[in-house]
């Protein structure tokens, strides 16, 4: 009999530990269920500000809150996320909605979209090069480059357009090569202004991505903007980059050590510089990383025939010290030609979960 007993007991135990665990997990329901109803359909929000102090003669302030960003993200559904993105300037007094898009991750009708396909609709920084798709808070300088802000914006150019992103098939396994075509309004660019937006601008971006060697990584890509206004007096406008990016990081220091070398240049056609000829313009820039807080950098920028006869010749230090991924102080000097010597210190701050930071981040 106490055998039978024993081998029923032993039976019975999966069933006990069932109902248990239907228990436990009843439990957590009531516990968590109104939080989770509350949430389920809230984006994830960012709030990122960024305080610059600034001495020189060509300071606009001695001190100055650049900027407040809003950063809204939420998956929409199975196809489809969301992102807006709200900037506060306080210094000029504007709000602005500096990106509001939807991504498509894949087609309702296709369960794979072809070629790794995603679509962009709305506005959105606009990849021409790599450093005018960086918002302020991510740059690895202070500032942006001279040539960028001359030949783009000088803080982003966005437009309200549609891009599709996708892989192009390559032989081996140590490289991908990615496009991006857009769609998008014309007008805009600081060199060359269209006052009328109506007529289309088509923008592509190639980037070819090396796996070098270990530890080794390049990435190049090019660019082209084309916008062709009808209108009288208007003439075919062409802006042609390049950017070049090489990142070194040893996989035994993890998140101690770096190097990053990368530039961009620009030149356009359809427009004559002050100077008489096309305007052309660039920078280039490195930055090392000391140990897992302090990165130095360095930065060069050129460019010439676009608002002024005199080339502009630009260069600037700069030195980043993180306290974690939520607090970034950076000193820098930059002089050029023009405007001459600043001495600028910057603190960026994060509140909230944030997206993954860009690549010289290296957290």
């Amino acid at each position: 009999m106490f055998r039978i007993a024993f081998l029923l007991g032993l039976m019975a135990l999966p069933i006990y530990a069932e109902s248990l665990e239907e228990r436990v997990e009843k439990l957590e329901d009531k516990v968590n269920a109104p939080q989770l109803r509350a949430n389920l359909f809230n984006p994830g929000l960012t709030v990122f500000g960024n305080f610059l102090a600034c001495g020189g003669q060509s300071c606009d302030s001695i001190f100055q809150l650049r900027e407040v960003e809003l950063d809204l993200r939420a998956s929409i559904d199975p196809w489809a996320d969301g992102v807006a993105i709200i900037a506060f300037e306080p210094a000029h007094q504007e709000v602005e909605i500096e990106e509001g898009y939807v991504v498509i991750k894949k087609l309702p009708i296709l369960d794979d979209a072809p070629w790794g396909l995603t679509l962009k609709v709305g506005r959105y920084l606009q990849p021409f090069g790599r450093f005018n798709q960086i918002h302020m808070h991510d740059l690895p300088q202070i500032t942006q480059p001279a040539a960028v802000q001359a030949f783009l914006s000088d803080h982003a150019f966005a437009k309200n357009g549609i891009s599709a992103e996708f892989f192009i098939p390559t032989p081996g396994e140590t490289n991908s090569l990615r496009l991006n075509l857009n769609l998008i309004n014309g007008g805009g660019l600081p060199f060359k202004k269209v006052e009328d937006p109506r007529y289309p601008a088509g923008l592509a971006h190639m980037a070819w991505f090396w796996d070098l060697a270990l530890e080794h990584d390049l990435e190049v890509g090019l660019s082209t903007y084309l916008e062709n206004n009808p209108m009288p007096g208007t003439q075919l406008i062409q802006l042609y980059g390049t950017d070049i990016n090489y990142k070194w990081r040893p996989y035994k220091q993890g998140e101690k050590r770096s190097l990053l070398i990368g530039g961009e240049l620009f030149v356009v056609n359809g427009v004559k510089g002050l100077n008489g000829y096309w305007p052309l313009g660039g920078f280039v820039w490195t930055q090392y990383q000391i140990n897992q807080w302090f990165y130095p950098g360095v930065r060069y920028s050129y460019y010439q025939g676009v608002n002024q006869d005199n080339p502009n010749h630009a260069v600037g230090a700069f030195l980043t010290y993180y306290t974690t991924e939520f607090l970034r102080l950076r000193a820098g000097y930059q002089w050029d030609n023009y405007s001459q010597n600043q001495f600028l210190f910057e603190i960026n701050f994060v509140m909230g979960s944030h997206p993954v930071e860009p690549y010289w981040v290296n957290r």
